[in-house]
Formats: C-alpha cells, sequence, structure tokens
C-alpha cells in the first residue's frame, strides 16, 4: 500500500563545516546545521503584570543551533495600563546580555490602546544565548497586562 504524503518524512541535510587546530593536530567541526530542525519555547507562561514598574526575566534559552527566531506574542489588556515593553537580548557567554536594537526589536512596546493582541516577529538569531525582559507601567489591580510569549527556533 502506498504511503500517503504526510507520512513521508524528509531527513535532515547536514551541513559542515570543519577547520584544522594545530594546537591538537585534528579537523574540528567549526559549525553544523541541521536543515529543517524546529524548537518551540515558551519564555513567558501566562505572567500577569498588575503593578507599575514590574519586571519579569525569562530563563536564558540556548539557541546557538538555529539561525532564525519567530516570537509569538499573546497579549490580554484588562483596564487601561500604559505600555509594556519588550527587550529581547543575546549573550555569548551566558553572563552579559545585550538588548536586541535593530528593527522592532528595538522599541518593542505595547500599550493599552493597542487592546488585545496576537502577533508575531521574526528576527534572526545572533548569539549563543537569548532571554526576554518585561517591564510594565502604568499597572495596579484593574489595569493589567497578561502575557505570554512563545520562541519557535528554526535553522
Amino acid at each position: 500500500m502506498p504511503e500517503k504524503q504526510s507520512d513521508l518524512v524528509q531527513p535532515l541535510l547536514v551541513e559542515t563545516a570543519l577547520v584544522w587546530n594545530d594546537t591538537t593536530g585534528k579537523w574540528e567541526i567549526a559549525y553544523r546545521t541541521d536543515f529543517r530542525r524546529q524548537r518551540t519555547i515558551t519564555l513567558v507562561d501566562k505572567i500577569l503584570f498588575n503593578s507599575s514598574g514590574q519586571a519579569y526575566t525569562s530563563d536564558i534559552i540556548n539557541c546557538a543551533a538555529y539561525r532564525n527566531l519567530l516570537l509569538l506574542i499573546n497579549l490580554k489588556v484588562t483596564g487601561a495600563p500604559t505600555d509594556i515593553v519588550i527587550d529581547t537580548k543575546f549573550s555569548d557567554d551566558r553572563a552579559n546580555f545585550f538588548k536586541y536594537m535593530r528593527g522592532p526589536f528595538g522599541d518593542l512596546r505595547y500599550e493599552d490602546s493597542a487592546g488585545d493582541k496576537m502577533e508575531c516577529i521574526d528576527g534572526p538569531i545572533l548569539a549563543s544565548y537569548m532571554q526576554l525582559m518585561l517591564t510594565s507601567s502604568g499597572c495596579d489591580g484593574s489595569k493589567t497586562f497578561l502575557m505570554t510569549i512563545k520562541a519557535v527556533f528554526n535553522g
């Protein structure tokens, strides 16, 4: 019986580059990319922002094996809080994180007047580690933001 189209799985295509290490006298892998690789991680899971100046920092994600990122942003607004800012940060050493400033990531902010949102934003992976930092303003018990953000990594 022939297989259905949805049952067929394309194998991963591997791309690798080797460099010679004079110290060890051996070839070492400089990088390896398995195309069609994809991973989804929830960075912010239904975090309620209900006080002004409230901040949340996501876990540190090892994203070195991927080339691209898609942030899936799900924002629910109650009342009229002022705004919430999402800083996307990268690190090469897992200790020092730097805010990514290109394109929409330079000032990724949502205001109360925008209402509930479900949006996605894509960008490149530029370092080995990534994390998000969110900061709210103008929130209180009746003016809140409820935030969920997932990251889809692929490469």
